[in-house]
């Protein structure tokens, strides 16, 4: 029987088997390699991973293949959709094989429906296939899992009817092979593309607008964005009372809704494609734009994303960010989207007309309108002719706030301090003249904050701004002098609700059995930590505690070659050490001081004589040691050890630090005692916080260690600094001998910057 023979029986069809198998045999490798990389990535890791067990049958097998189902169904899919779609529809894109696909007797509905299925049918078949040997492969290794098999071959069978159909709309939109992957991979991230250079441009000069995007508001439109950050595969936990721990009982997916809809979407975007071939124009192979009606829409397209393209790059590029006014940057933007869209209309239009003859009149005219479409965009922005600037969601809205300044946050939850919140923020908004004049106006008494505010609302959704707000500082100390809007954020982020919110988020419960380790960083002076450590002098604590030496080492250094070593072991590891040298050469001239800094330059040779210290502690041997034993005798005579402050480090047990933990932190936590932020530094920052900080290193069993291999356990951390206010765990801090210091005793203190 004849090819030709079985066209004819099959011109009143909707499906051609003829067509069908010529397209499978005809492009087999795009499905050999599809199955090919599915194979590797399922069944033989799998079997390549075949020690990786959990108890009770639960092992990473579950977690993986979820996994691969949510970044295959996004990423791999999305690649051989296309490349199927371009192997199956190459005949659009040549005039010869266009004219011969037309002339033969079948209806544009039986080629477009057998071409369709020959493209998805093998891919969906692959899919098949892989699901059977992943089941064979975990059989045998005793090891199966059904549920989350078929939650892989749901997932990527569905997504994949989605990118399929995506990538047969686009091959109907032109008439060059090479063109449909750069239109399908332009249209599957446009949506997110044009939100991010829309605020990229807009950050510039519109008050509150930040160019972050963590949840893109059109990410549902940008599939590829949208299933990566909307999948999950998250584990289920069960409190074991025999273990006393939480046990992983399953792998749970989340987002089939999501999926679903998408596939809906896919199924749509197939019926459009059918729609577009029915009325395509054949002549048009090898045309950028197949479709007639389409071609302005190509020109504005190209024209608008070629100007916020080119102006978010020349801007980004040329100037600092906050380096002149938002006036100023709206007027060199707007100069640069001219100059973008200039370049991206007549592209468009040389593209389209394969000529560079196309500076005629009309097209002028129509670069002319895309430039006022432009200006109207920017002048709607720049007058907050929408709202943006002033727009702050209404209290029943908001489920939480998330304040973010400089180094410390708070989360809000209860209506009292979300009314605070949005208080704060109508402030910010009135102040917006202040603080914008005063940023771009350089000044070394003043200095700017970031902030971001997040609310979460009730439907799920996320509003944020951002603000760089202004305030007075002494350039020399670094301190705050007037807060301005920071005074109010400041003490929003320190309500009971923001204190035990940010103390609380540590990952895991702060149990008994959850302490793994705990210590307490508190800074002390020689004096304090020699008698702690039980050392007869400071000299003693710095030789033996700070520089690891041993007494016959002690014994064996010469009076020169000690004074030089405790010289460099105050300045290498005192925390004030700074100070203590700034004093030391506060009388010395210029040439003087020079000179004694290049004494303490270091050289393998200057080393050499000196005697180890101990293994344990050999990081901590001097490596600055070009004194001369006048000056180092000199340095150390100016010393007042009682002024001289030194890291201490207390190590607790786990139950000592729980029972810290329950008596003291919890409770003063929760009363706002401890948990204080300080968004900019001040003076009551300094005499506030003792420089005493309390850790407690986290782990919960996981329940993934087995037998043949352990994996690390889940881990979190808490901490917190002692404060002037937090009696009970000062009390609890000076029982164990350690005296506390505020940050302002201590000069030169960088353990701190805003979080007590």
């Amino acid at each position: 029987m004849s090819w030709e023979g079985t066209i004819m029986r099959s011109g009143t069809s909707f499906f051609n088997a003829t067509v069908f198998r010529k397209n499978v045999s005809r492009f087999w490798p795009v499905w050999g390699a599809y199955l090919t990389i599915w194979v590797i990535l399922l069944p033989v890791m799998i079997l390549s991973r075949r020690d990786y067990r959990i108890e009770q049958n639960l092992d990473f097998f579950q977690m993986y293949v979820q996994e691969c189902a949510i970044y295959g169904g996004a990423l791999l899919n999305a690649v051989f959709a296309v490349f199927s779609a371009m192997a199956v529809w190459s005949f659009l894109y040549t005039a010869r094989a266009t004219h011969g696909m037309a002339c033969l007797p079948l209806r544009r509905e039986t080629v477009f429906v057998s071409s369709a299925l020959s493209g998805l049918l093998p891919l969906l078949a692959a899919n098949v296939l892989v699901f059977v040997l992943t089941a064979l492969t975990e059989l045998f290794l005793g090891a199966l899992h059904l549920p989350s098999l078929l939650i892989w071959l749901g997932v990527v069978c569905l997504t994949l009817l989605l990118f399929y159909g995506f990538a047969t709309l686009c091959a109907q939109l032109t008439g060059g092979i090479l063109v449909l992957p750069l239109v399908y991979g332009v249209l599957n991230f446009v949506a997110v593309g044009v939100e991010v250079l829309l605020r990229g441009v807009f950050a510039r000069f519109v008050y509150g607008m930040d160019t972050g995007l963590d949840r893109p508001a059109t990410r549902w439109f940008s599939p590829v964005v949208g299933l990566l950050t909307t999948l999950r595969s998250t584990g289920v936990y069960e409190y074991d009372p025999v273990r006393e721990t939480d046990v992983l009982v399953r792998y749970a997916f989340q987002g089939w809704g999501l999926v679903l809809g998408y596939a809906a979407a896919g199924l749509v975007l197939l019926c459009a494609a059918l729609l577009l071939y029915r009325a395509r124009r054949m002549e048009t192979a090898g045309d950028v734009v197949a479709v007639r009606v389409l071609k302005p829409v190509f020109r504005w397209c190209m024209g608008l994303g070629a100007a916020l393209s080119l102006a978010s790059f020349l801007y980004l590029v040329i100037f600092d960010e906050g380096s002149h006014s938002r006036n100023a940057a709206f007027l060199f933007l707007l100069g640069f989207l001219f100059l973008g869209a200039l370049l991206g209309w007549f592209a468009a239009e040389m593209l389209m007309k394969k000529s560079f003859r196309v500076f005629h009149r009309r097209t002028w005219a129509g670069y002319g309108l895309c430039c006022l479409v432009i200006a109207a965009m920017m002048l709607s922005m720049k007058l907050d002719l929408f709202g943006y600037e002033r727009r702050i969601p209404a209290a029943a809205e908001i489920e939480s706030v998330t304040l973010m300044c400089n180094n410390a946050y708070g989360h809000l939850s209860t209506p009292e301090s979300i009314e605070q919140a949005r208080a704060v923020h109508r402030q910010i908004i009135e102040n917006k003249a202040w603080n914008q004049e005063h940023r771009s106006a350089w000044r070394s008494t003043r200095s700017t904050a970031y902030l971001r505010i997040s609310y979460l609302l009730t439907d799920g959704s996320l509003f944020n701004r951002t603000y760089y707000l202004v305030y007075e500082m002494d350039p020399e100390t670094g301190l705050s002098t007037e807060m301005h809007d920071l005074a109010a954020l400041n003490a929003v982020m320190n309500t009971r609700d923001a204190i035990v919110n940010r103390k609380s988020d540590v990952g895991i419960p702060v149990r008994r059995d959850t302490i793994y380790s705990a210590n307490i960083f508190c800074t002390m002076t020689a004096v304090e930590c020699a008698r702690l450590a039980d050392r007869d002098t400071p000299e003693d604590y710095v030789l033996w505690e700070q520089l690891g030496y041993r007494q016959e080492q002690i014994a064996a250094l010469t009076p020169e070659v000690r004074a030089m070593t405790l010289a460099d072991g105050v300045l290498d590891n005192a925390v004030n050490s700074s100070a203590l040298w700034d004093s030391f050469t506060a009388d010395m001239d210029t040439a003087e001081r020079a000179r004694a800094r290049a004494k303490r330059t270091a050289s393998a040779a200057d080393l050499e004589g000196f005697p180890a210290p101990t293994a344990a502690a050999s990081y901590a041997r001097p490596y600055s040691v070009r004194w001369d034993a006048y000056s180092a005798e000199e340095f150390l005579e100016t010393l007042d050890w009682d002024q001289v402050f030194f890291p201490y480090m207390l190590y607790l047990t786990p139950a000592e630090a729980y029972a810290l933990y329950e008596d003291c932190l919890r409770p003063e936590i929760e009363s706002g005692d401890l948990g204080r932020i300080w968004v900019a530094k001040t003076e009551d920052y300094l005499q506030t916080v003792y420089d005493a900080r309390i850790n407690l290193d986290l782990r919960q069993e996981s329940p993934r260690n087995t037998e043949q291999e352990r994996f690390p356990d889940d881990s979190g951390s808490f901490y917190t600094y002692a404060t002037v206010d937090s009696a009970l765990t000062n009390a609890w801090l000076r029982a164990r001998g350690l005296t506390l210091h505020t940050v302002g005793e201590v000069q030169d203190n960088d353990l701190l910057w805003s979080i007590a």
